[in-house]
């Protein structure tokens, strides 16, 4: 495998991000995601967990209304929620970030030590060569 062959696959495309994207979201069930959202540090706290709920009627549709309309005087549930559900996004988008320039920094780091493999390999055989042809001399 050359080195453009190694950037070929390295540097991916956006075509295949988000072709690798549809199809974790292929398993990816309103069900499995509560549950998700459940186990995480977000609902450890009671005021959490009570967001959590009010998120969850409305995503089961079991409670009417919208996480973007106006609160009503003296209703701050749904502040809670909403503030929950962005905490939860920037994370997880700052985990997958995170993944991908450890994944990036491993690999080229990998490609490196390729390199370095192959002018040692290249070295070794030159001696060799030298080698066999004073061998022949003598």
């Amino acid at each position: 495998m050359s080195v453009s062959d190694m950037q070929n696959v390295f540097a991916r495309s956006e075509k295949a991000h988000l072709s690798s994207m549809t199809e974790i979201s292929k398993g990816l069930t309103v069900p499995k995601a509560l549950n998700v959202i459940q186990q995480t540090q977000f609902t450890a706290t009671e005021s959490s967990t009570a967001a959590f709920e009010d998120v969850a009627n409305l995503i089961l549709g079991q409670k009417k209304g919208s996480l973007r309309s106006k609160k009503a005087p003296g209703y701050s549930g749904i502040d809670g929620a909403r503030n929950l559900l962005n905490d939860m996004i920037y994370e997880s988008l700052s985990k997958y970030d995170a993944e991908i320039a450890k994944c990036t920094d491993f690999y080229s780091k990998q490609c490196a030590l390729m390199e370095v493999a192959r002018g040692a390999i290249a070295a070794a055989n030159f001696v060799a060569a030298n080698s066999r042809a004073l061998i022949l001399d003598a």
